[in-house]
């Protein structure tokens, strides 16, 4: 888990356990050994669950994205700044946890 760190990652692993731990599919595997694609979605998903949400956009063939929480706003700076999907869903789970743990430095 590579893009999460701080309070965040400490958040998301409890979340990850209270949601998924259970199933037999996640309980064969650690995390960590799940596809990359399969771990984007589940950290993109305990966002959703927290109200930071994350947008991944395609304008012919430019990527970019949008991280929005109810006080703020986080987008890429350019519309063409990834080549693909995966760049861009990278760099806004990136910037979705940088956002979490400023909001939660002090709690």
């Amino acid at each position: 888990m590579i893009q999460l760190n701080g309070k965040c990652k400490e958040k998301f692993l409890e979340w990850y356990n209270k949601e998924y731990r259970g199933y037999h599919f996640y309980d064969t595997c650690n995390f960590s050994e799940l596809s990359n694609v399969l771990q984007n979605a589940l950290i993109i998903e305990f966002f959703d669950s927290i109200e930071i949400i994350i947008q991944i956009h395609n304008v012919c063939d430019d990527w970019w994205f949008r991280v929005k929480s109810k006080t703020k706003t986080i987008k890429s700076e350019k519309y063409n700044e990834y080549k693909n999907r995966q760049q861009a869903t990278i760099q806004a789970i990136e910037k979705a946890n940088d956002l979490y743990n400023s909001r939660y430095e002090n709690v």
